[in-house]
């Protein structure tokens, strides 16, 4: 009968061994989902965080182009404004100019 005892009780305590570790791997199961929750949640604010400073940066490069836009219109109209002047005061000048502009271009585009 002693064997049967000591059987037995090696038995129970492997029993409880086996369910201890059953929770502990619980338990550790559950420590690693919880890590990669956080992890994969603090991935996802720093791509939300890169992708509104990149909208931001966007939106400035636009603002930025449309000035610069704005500012070469400008600048082109009163130039074609200031032709415009100069034609209507020296109609014979200008005529002169574009035919020697084109010459020049002419003898260029030969060689």
């Amino acid at each position: 009968m002693r064997a049967s005892n000591t059987i037995s009780t090696i038995s129970d305590k492997l029993r409880d061994t086996a369910s201890d570790a059953g929770e502990h791997l619980t338990a550790a199961g559950a420590a690693v989902n919880q890590g990669v929750h956080d992890a994969a949640e603090v991935a996802a604010d720093g791509v939300r965080q890169s992708a509104r400073k990149a909208e931001a940066a966007i939106q400035d490069a636009t603002a930025s182009g449309k000035e610069l836009y704005r500012d070469a219109a400008d600048r082109a109209g009163r130039s074609l404004a200031g032709i415009d002047t100069l034609v209507a005061r020296n109609p014979v000048g200008a005529l002169v100019a574009a035919l020697g502009i084109g010459l020049v271009l002419g003898l260029m585009a030969r060689k």
